[in-house]
């Protein structure tokens, strides 16, 4: 097999602290070189940014898993990469075509624009085929049936008592295993942030079993069952979804689920003055793309068939000459919570993969999951192949931006450069990775599982698209780490406190001054103009 192709425009390889070499682009007599520098998580440091085709910059982000509602985390996200685009364009005069996948626009014109077209493009791929999409429609569909069933009031107070108690038993079997110590070093290091998080989730379980007990208290009426189905939502979708779930084969639920909340996103961003896309393409519209995709990386070796499903071989994609993994080398192997987040509800079973750190790139369906024809059998797309997928049709084996959340470095990005890579055969499918930092709430990650977050509709409804924009650019030191979400107002009182703080250190400032030179037998007191502070 051939070594690795490094693509014309790319330079000669060079080496930043543990991470693989890096091809920057070349630099050539009269190009566009603005003297940016931004950091780039493929070396771990700022570099200078260069498109590798003229003023044209190409770039890709991931987006959200539509689901349910966005919240404000989604919110950050977007507006980090909005303001970020905005310079590029505005203020640097580059041409860009940004492509963003995991959102989508219902009714939108379906393009195949290609980036080799002088129009600037903002181009918007749909992930409409995703583990949490397709169980949260299908818990959906189940929890209205049996609100449509009318039982009586005995039968459902048993129903989800049962519900209550069996997903009392898997959280509390959960805190038991993460209360364990692990052997293996990143699983140790990860488990106190997810303890923590898991702790959080039994303390608002704990509210719901409470109301659900006040509820059954209260009576059999039906507009009492109605309350108590909603409160009991969650475990009742759980039990029902385990009983029947593998019936629900309808296609058109899925997809009427994911069209729902793709709309309110859009709604969402226009409401917070994103700039809108011109394009959009659908995971479900290249399921055959995907197939050929994936075909293409199993004829090269580099992946194989198992039990249904087609899994990357990443001990021969590393033979053969590439790297894995690029953004964050010295994780090396997935931990089991990030395979589980990387796999979703695909669990692999004992002796199907060939080692634990090689990724799905097509599932074998199971029932109540959507399914198309493929060389292997009915199955659906691997969460990661998708972006590869529809990236590589509008930019091909080559792209100057990919961007996205900091959670999803690794294993998401790390195995789209992978499988991406293993399929052009090509050294580097990215020429700059960009990574935006999480949004907290009261010290832990703003997410929909932890049901901390705050919706983009409710904080739009205290504060602003501008104030909101603001509020986060004010917090823009901290754009690696995470930010804190607390509301505007509540910004706003913080900011004048650090004000009037200043205020107080720059009298006591002067009055030392003014102190050390009447001391020093001085006529005159010091002048009191002081260099501004740093900005909050």
């Amino acid at each position: 097999m051939c070594e690795p192709c490094v693509q014309d425009g790319l330079a000669g390889s060079v080496s930043r602290g543990m991470h693989p070499p890096w091809h920057p682009c070349v630099k050539r007599e009269g190009q566009h070189r603005t003297g940016l520098k931004v950091r780039n998580t493929l070396t771990g440091e700022k570099e200078e940014f260069i498109p590798r085709v003229g003023n044209r910059v190409t770039w890709y982000t991931c987006g959200p898993t539509v689901y349910d509602s966005c919240h404000m985390g989604h919110a950050r996200a977007y507006l980090t990469m909005d303001i970020m685009r905005r310079i590029l364009e505005d203020y640097f005069n580059y041409e860009v075509f940004l492509q963003v996948c995991g959102s989508s626009i219902t009714g939108a014109p379906t393009s195949s624009q290609s980036p080799s077209h002088p129009v600037t493009s903002h181009q918007v791929n749909v992930t409409d085929v995703d583990d949490k999409i397709i169980k949260r429609a299908r818990q959906n569909k189940l929890l209205d049936d049996y609100r449509n069933e009318a039982r009586p009031a005995e039968q459902v107070h048993a129903d989800i008592n049962s519900a209550v108690e069996a997903l009392d038993t898997k959280m509390v079997a959960k805190l038991v295993e993460l209360e364990t110590p692990k052997e293996n070093k990143r699983e140790e290091e990860e488990r106190p942030e997810l303890l923590e998080q898991h702790r959080q989730k039994l303390a608002k379980f704990a509210e719901t079993k409470r109301l659900v007990a006040t509820l059954i208290g209260e009576g059999t009426e039906r507009a009492s069952l109605d309350r108590l189905t909603q409160v009991a939502s969650e475990p009742l979708a759980e039990a029902l979804d385990s009983q029947k779930g593998a019936g629900v084969t309808d296609q058109e639920i899925f997809n009427a689920h994911g069209r729902h909340y793709e709309a309110e996103y859009m709604e969402d961003m226009v409401s917070l003055n994103v700039r809108m896309p011109d394009a959009l393409t659908r995971v479900t519209e290249y399921v055959p793309q995907i197939v050929a995709f994936v075909e293409e990386i199993v004829r090269k070796g580099l992946a194989y068939e198992s039990n249904g499903s087609v899994y990357m071989d990443i001990a021969a994609f590393r033979a053969a000459g590439h790297s894995y993994p690029k953004l964050d080398p010295s994780k090396g192997k997935a931990t089991a919570a990030e395979m589980a987040e990387s796999e979703g509800t695909h669990k692999a079973a004992d002796g199907e993969k060939r080692d634990t750190a090689d990724f799905a790139l097509w599932k074998k369906s199971k029932g109540g999951e959507p399914s198309w024809d493929s060389p292997w059998g009915g199955g659906r797309p691997g969460w990661h192949i998708e972006c590869s997928v529809m990236a590589s049709d509008l930019m091909g084996d080559n792209m100057d931006v990919h961007a996205g959340g900091f959670d999803l470095k690794f294993p998401h990005h790390d195995n789209e450069l992978c499988q991406s890579e293993a399929m052009h055969g090509c050294a580097q499918w990215v020429n700059h990775f960009w990574h935006f930092g999480h949004l907290h709430i009261k010290g832990l990650k703003m997410s929909k599982s932890l049901k901390n977050f705050i919706t983009i509709r409710e904080a739009l409804s205290r504060d602003s698209a501008r104030q909101i924009r603001l509020m986060f650019l004010l917090q823009a030191r901290a754009q690696r780490r995470g930010m804190q979400y607390m509301g505007c107002k509540a910004w706003d009182a913080k900011l004048g406190r650090r004000d009037e703080t200043r205020r107080i250190r720059d009298a006591r400032r002067g009055m030392k001054g003014w102190d050390e030179g009447r001391d020093a037998g001085s006529s005159h007191a010091p002048s009191h103009h002081h260099a501004p502070s740093n900005p909050p």
